[in-house]
């Protein structure tokens, strides 16, 4: 099974195996489902429904209630309050909630975190082939990705933007202890490096509208699941995402190409979700140089893991 690979368009490489995401997966996972198993229809159509009338819901209300809809004050206030009171236990190990997932010919039950780590071990194979010199990371939440990178990869700046002062607090909280809290060495999808250069990182709170940093100031910039809370400045954020990378860009995100139809379509529409398309990006003057959704994902919500190069000019 280690010998099958990710598959992926583009002509980057990052050799990453069905295996290794099975492994990550395995601590987290209650419970598993063959795609005929009566049990897991049940629990895809239970959802199907439940979608499909949030879709309706959303659609009407928010013609005739513009409070209704996902706004970029709405985000702050929610994720204000997620971030101040924070139990990284909960957040990066196995006994959260547990949510369904589809993948490949199955699914399976399991914490939500498990995916935090998959996505972390697609950013660290992708940084690790790319070597960039310097690393932003937009929309940062908590700063676990980030914090964890900079102990991965010691001889590179990482820098990262999140739009609420409870995010940049947390991670400010973590970044000063003598060393990373030993859940994050734990759950690291690769061997940390140097788990006392957290505190290198510079953390700032910024808006992915205006990012506050030069044209070119990084050689990657990346996003995890923070362009999907931002469909109400989508061309803005994107613009920005190419106007500070000088050479590469990452986005793991729910692009429309991942969610066309059915219940997917239906979530990004109820919860007013990112609706771009990877060629949306490629229009700011980049190419796809690797691009895969062979990973598992929520059965509501599709994410493509895709790097983005700026063409030569």
């Amino acid at each position: 099974m280690n010998d099958i690979l990710i598959r992926s368009d583009g002509p980057l490489e990052l050799g990453l195996s069905v295996g290794e995401v099975e492994a990550i997966l395995a601590p987290f996972i209650t419970r598993t489902y063959s795609s005929d198993d009566a049990n897991w229809q049940q629990k895809l159509s239970v959802l199907r429904n439940k979608q499909r009338r949030s879709k309706w819901r959303r659609r009407i209300l928010g013609s005739i209630h513009p409070g209704y809809r996902r706004t970029q004050q709405g985000i702050l206030t929610n994720y204000s309050s997620q971030w101040a009171d924070y139990d990284w236990d909960a957040y990066l190990g196995p006994n959260g909630a547990s949510t369904p997932y589809a993948w490949r010919n199955g699914g399976f039950d399991a914490s939500s975190a498990c995916m935090r780590h998959v996505y972390l071990l697609f950013l660290m194979r992708a940084i690790g082939r790319l070597k960039p010199h310097n690393v932003l990371d937009v929309g940062f939440g908590s700063g676990h990705n980030l914090l964890m990178l900079s102990c991965r990869f010691s001889d590179i700046a990482f820098s990262g933007i999140e739009l609420t002062e409870h995010g940049v607090e947390t991670a400010r909280r973590v970044a000063a202890l003598p060393e990373l809290p030993e859940i994050f060495s734990r759950y690291s999808p690769e061997p940390l490096d140097d788990i006392w250069r957290a505190g290198s990182v510079d953390l700032r709170q910024g808006n992915a509208r205006n990012i506050p940093f030069e044209r070119d100031s990084f050689e990657l910039v990346y996003t995890v699941l923070a362009l999907e809370q931002m469909e109400e400045i989508r061309s803005h954020a994107l613009a920005e995402l190419a106007r500070v990378s000088a050479r590469y860009v990452i986005m793991i995100e729910p692009f429309r190409d991942w969610n066309e139809t059915g219940m997917r379509r239906d979530y990004i529409i109820a919860n007013d979700y990112f609706a771009a398309r990877v060629a949306d990006f490629e229009k700011l003057g980049f190419k796809v140089i690797f691009r895969t959704g062979d990973f598992p994902h929520k059965v509501r919500l599709g994410v493509g893991f895709v790097v983005f190069e700026k063409k030569s000019s």
